[in-house]
């Protein structure tokens, strides 16, 4: 049975924001007036994040093999921080102020990614409750996973009670929503604790941290 989790903060952090905006130098080298939009906008950006995610853990031997290998059991996740944020960069847009619009943009993405995140521990905590370990978590259109498996996990997981839906070309609606999988198994996997961009095979990524 799927379950829900809300009511949870999230962090959205200042340099991951930055790093997203481009600003990949030095802390003391990045303009001031860069430094103070960001702060504005997480400011601005409190009350229209709100993350939520929903979660199943299913046997494997249910599931097609080539997705989900050595593995007992795999977890699938949809998790948004909702649309609030999205309307503001719309309204943004329409009044010309660009750059809000760039950097609240950023923030709703690390806001996603942290979301996330938290589901993630969510699931490595209920796989620990059963003796699982679980491998890096991943996600349809990376690793060589294809996008078009987006429809498999929401065949399995009722989003549309956490208000996400899939358009015509497996695109997630809200636009800052997560979908991934997870591989759970009595016996660890090598890659455990590594990063999700350590095992994507996209390497030109604005969102990739090794870059």
């Amino acid at each position: 049975m799927a379950k829900i989790i809300k009511d949870f903060q999230v962090e959205v952090s200042k340099q991951e924001i930055l790093r997203l905006l481009g600003h990949t130098s030095k802390p003391e080298e990045i303009k001031e007036r860069s430094k103070k939009l960001v702060e504005e906008m997480i400011s601005f950006s409190c009350d229209l994040i709100k993350p939520e995610g929903i979660f199943v853990i299913r046997e494997s031997r249910e599931l097609p093999e080539e997705c989900f290998f050595d593995s007992e059991k795999v977890a699938f996740c949809i998790c948004t921080i909702g649309k609030s944020l999205e309307k503001q960069v719309e309204r943004l847009t329409n009044q010309g102020e660009l750059a809000r619009v760039v950097t609240l943009d950023a923030i709703g993405s690390v806001a996603a990614e942290s979301t996330a995140e938290h589901l993630n521990q969510v699931i490595a905590d209920e796989a620990k409750k059963k003796k699982l370990y679980g491998n890096t978590r991943f996600s349809p259109g990376y690793g060589g996973w294809k996008l078009e498996a987006q429809r498999f996990i929401f065949d399995i997981l009722p989003a549309e009670k956490i208000g996400v839906r899939l358009n015509r070309s497996f695109m997630m609606i809200p636009r800052k929503s997560v979908s991934f999988a997870v591989n759970l198994s009595r016996n660890r996997f090598k890659d455990e604790n590594s990063d999700p961009c350590q095992i994507c095979g996209l390497k030109e990524c604005r969102f990739r941290k090794d870059a």
